[in-house]
């Protein structure tokens, strides 16, 4: 059921407070399972806890003063930076969590990557439009950017050196058959390995191809990862037949050098650490960083992959998207989108091998079609999947907002698998669950959401904010890694709070952003010899462009001033419902001040009555232990008889200690008897291993004299039969 007056929905961060036009682009997002939150708007980037009442701000400066519209934005796996491109350039934002006031002079460092591939000397001679951007999973620090261009090319990018690039399917500019993949119009990564970039290819409809491996600089990688990598290499290169081409032989060979490599420099890595260190990354996922050879990094693609049982009605439809979505820890599914409505979720049933410098390799490359999912083409929009969830995917299109759930039969698939047992696989009916949401309004961004325990969705446009909360049948209740909720989400802080909608430096932000576009001057201007001329005439019409898009550009101006004095009108209103607040607090203070006096004098004289108390108690103790102290002191204490009772008491403490005694020397004595059988033990072993060792040799040397009398009969042999060979050749001669 939805629920748009829910705490989240009127969160401060998604107050309207940005100048800018008023199609501005708002993209969000959360991370750490749904805890936090992330909007980035016009050039305020916006960060905080789920829980927490406000929120912290930043100026991005790259965005400010990059006038190109936004493509898409994209959080990083860890949650901690988000990729900002458009056409032309890349930026990289880290998002300051932990912080609440970021001074100037640190902006740039929340800023440290920005490109433009028209003027950077690591882009292609003649680059065209990028199309889409991702965060390489394996990357150390999340360092690497895949780069897609509207011309099928792929760049991996350093953003640490962004001038180490690796280009990836460039036209050779040779004559004959082009072997390059056109026409790419999505890539993404599997999600269990990130080491395969899955790029689909609508020249022919919708083919997938591979990049494995696609590798970055530098690779993050468990130690759990590298081993299986190894594991798998060997079973490839056990499997090899005498039959298969030369061109699998080499990539498999190569594969298992590259496993080994890894393998070695993890090894040579765990060499200065101490045994407590080994033993301790033994019992967890140890993480190493691994330098990546360029020769490694270099990879053509295979494919394209085959898909069984292939529908006919998929034969007139063009792919769309094509996204992994994990369903356990071990296995996944990928997911493509099509124009005529419909969504084919596959799996790869065979286990792939890497290549490197073969074209139109293809090699165990097959898909099987577990589920089509029937939709109208209205249906299809975006496809988004959020890596903390196994087995659910949204869909977001103009007209409608959908949520499948194919844990019904994903969960069986995924355990069959990882178990080996394909009899379950009979009994699943494979048939996801769709849950439609009820929304008004264009939504271009949708996440999952934990607040106070509660799962919910936030649907987010440019001007709204939608939440629906999610219903246990329905819930992301396989969350990975699920933990108990954040013990400051269930304290209840009861000390008094300023709290405004808006942060004052975001305020002067804006300010200081409007005082700026005030003093730009308008982008045309009339020539002088134009202004002389009458506007009556007939060539008027340049002037009046020109009047026009001034006007336009003074309105524009106008409307921003209005927006921030609109903001400063609400600050100001808030500031004088907080001082009301505040007054009235204050006078509730001083209305309490009398009986709290009254209540203070109770409350010291009772304090008084039990200081009293406690002065007595401790003179009474001291004379207790005094009177002790004495008894203990006087001569007559040892002249006491001894009680029955206390005979008893020592009888039985004598008893326990001839008890232990009585063990004590028993195990002594199965201690030298146990020492004893060992020698023996020892003995006989040593008699037994030294006949049968004089018996071997023995045998030995009668063998080594028969071979040696063999090897003189054969030397007789040879000699005789020498002779008889030259005997017979001088009789023929004759």
């Amino acid at each position: 059921m939805s629920d748009n007056f829910s705490p989240i929905a009127s969160h401060p961060i998604f107050g309207t407070s940005i100048i800018t036009n008023e199609d501005s682009q708002r993209f969000f997002f959360t991370s750490h399972q749904g805890t936090r939150m992330v909007l980035l708007q016009g050039c305020i980037l916006k960060w905080c806890n789920v829980i927490d009442t406000t929120y912290h701000s930043m100026k991005v400066k790259s965005i400010f003063n990059n006038k190109r519209k936004i493509i898409d934005v994209k959080l990083s796996e860890s949650g901690d930076f988000l990729c900002i491109y458009t056409t032309k350039t890349i930026d990289i934002l880290e998002i300051p969590w932990g912080y609440e006031k970021i001074p100037d002079e640190l902006l740039s460092k929340f800023q440290p990557f920005h490109y433009d591939i028209s003027s950077s000397t690591s882009a292609l001679s003649s680059p065209s439009d990028i199309k889409q951007v991702l965060f390489h999973p394996k990357s150390y620090h999340e360092t690497c950017l895949v780069i897609l261009y509207e011309d099928s090319i792929i760049q991996l990018i350093d953003t640490t050196a962004s001038t180490e690039t690796i280009t990836i399917n460039q036209p050779t500019g040779t004559l004959g058959v082009e072997t390059r993949v056109i026409d790419i119009e999505s890539i993404c990564f599997d999600k269990t390995t990130g080491l395969i970039l899955y790029a689909l290819s609508i020249s022919d409809g919708g083919d997938i191809y591979a990049l494995y491996p696609c590798l970055p600089t530098r690779l993050d990688v468990s130690k759990k990862e590298v081993d299986l990598l190894l594991q798998k290499s060997i079973v490839l290169y056990d499997s090899l037949k005498e039959n298969m081409s030369n061109d699998v032989k080499r990539n498999v060979i190569k594969q298992l050098q590259f496993a080994t490599k890894l393998q070695g420099q993890f090894l040579e890595q765990l060499k200065g650490e101490k045994d407590e260190e080994r033993t301790r990354h033994a019992q967890k996922d140890l993480k190493l960083i691994l330098d990546v050879d360029l020769e490694y990094r270099l990879v053509n693609f295979q494919g394209p992959f085959t898909i069984s049982p292939f529908p006919n009605e998929l034969y007139s439809a063009t792919a769309k998207e094509s996204q992994c979505m994990k369903i356990n820890e071990n296995n996944e599914l990928l997911i493509m989108t099509f124009d005529d409505g419909s969504v084919a979720l596959l799996f790869r049933d065979l286990e792939l091998t890497m290549s490197w410098d073969i074209a139109n390799y293809i090699h165990d490359n097959s898909f099987a079609l577990v589920e089509l999912i029937k939709l109208k083409p209205t249906d299809i929009g975006r496809l988004i999947i959020y890596q903390d969830n196994f087995g659910k995917f949204f869909l977001l299109s103009d007209d409608v907002i959908m949520l499948v759930h194919t844990n019904s039969w994903s969960d069986k698939l995924a355990k069959a698998i990882d178990d080996s047992n394909l009899n379950i696989l009979s009994e699943i009916g494979f048939e996801s669950e769709i849950t439609w949401f009820d929304v008004m309004g264009k939504f271009n961004n949708c996440t999952p959401c934990k607040y106070h325990g509660k799962e919910s969705i936030i649907f987010v446009s440019s001007d709204n904010v939608f939440v629906e909360n999610l219903t246990k049948k329905h819930s992301m209740n396989n969350i990975k890694g699920s933990s108990t909720s954040n013990s400051n989400e269930e304290t209840a802080e009861s000390e008094y709070k300023v709290t405004f909608k808006q942060p004052i430096d975001e305020l002067m932000t804006l300010n200081e952003l409007f005082q700026k576009q005030c003093r730009m001057p308008f982008s045309k201007l009339i020539k002088p010899e134009d202004r002389q001329i009458e506007l009556s005439n007939e060539s008027n019409e340049i002037q009046l462009e020109i009047l026009t898009d001034l006007s336009k550009e003074l309105i524009t101006k106008i409307i921003d001033g209005q927006t921030l004095g609109f903001n400063l009108h609400n600050r100001l209103k808030e500031q004088q419902l907080e001082l009301t607040r505040q007054l009235k607090h204050t006078q509730i203070v001083f209305e309490k001040q009398d009986c709290i006096k009254n209540k203070n004098k109770e409350i010291l004289k009772r304090w008084n009555e039990q200081l009293n108390r406690s002065v007595k108690l401790t003179d009474r103790l001291q004379n207790l232990n005094e009177k002790l102290i004495t008894i203990n002191d006087s001569p007559n204490l040892s002249s006491y008889p001894i009680t029955s009772v206390e005979l008893e008491w020592f009888k039985e403490i004598r008893n326990q200690v001839h008890k232990f005694n009585s063990f004590v020397h028993t195990q002594r004595d199965a201690n030298e008897e146990l020492s004893f059988l060992k020698k023996e033990l020892d003995r006989i072993s040593n008699d037994v291993t030294s006949v049968v060792d004089e018996k071997s040799k023995k045998e030995w040397e009668e063998l080594r004299a028969i071979l040696e009398q063999d090897s003189k009969i054969i030397k007789e042999c040879n000699i005789e039969l020498t002779k008889t060979t030259e005997s017979m050749a001088g009789i023929g001669s004759k």
